[in-house]
């Protein structure tokens, strides 16, 4: 009797460790790996996830230094500026075109995804808000 709950008990730890082993090779493997067709390398996934994002109004363009800055409210209500370098990579758009740092003017709302690379901070997406009617 005894040997017959040995095999059962046996036969039941076996069983588990085969189903966590598959389950865990399931956790392992990165999301876009498990997406059909999906064209983000992990690279690219990576990169996205680093960018930090910052909204607000637009106080200074400097096309020439490449430099630009906005004031946005944090989440205690206090204003504060907060500047960008930019670079040539930088996406910039209104959601339906492609511009330029120098179609950038004081006043506009936008949204800043950057990285930080040491001190400074390096727009890659500038997106413009579209005008409230």
């Amino acid at each position: 009797m005894g040997s017959k709950i040995s095999q059962i008990v046996g036969g039941i730890l076996m069983a588990g460790a085969v189903c966590v082993g598959a389950s865990t090779s399931a956790w392992s493997a990165p999301e876009s790996a498990n997406a059909p067709g999906s064209a983000n390398t992990s690279a690219d996934a990576a990169a996205t996830a680093s960018l930090e994002e910052a909204k607000g109004t637009i106080t200074a363009v400097d096309a020439q230094s490449k430099t630009l800055t906005l004031t946005q409210e944090n989440m205690l209500g206090v204003t504060q500026q907060k500047s960008f370098r930019v670079d040539d990579q930088v996406t910039i758009s209104d959601g339906q075109r492609q511009l330029q740092l120098s179609d950038l003017k004081r006043g506009q709302e936008i949204t800043v995804r950057y990285t930080k690379a040491g001190e400074a901070e390096v727009a890659k997406m500038i997106t413009v808000s579209p005008k409230a009617s």
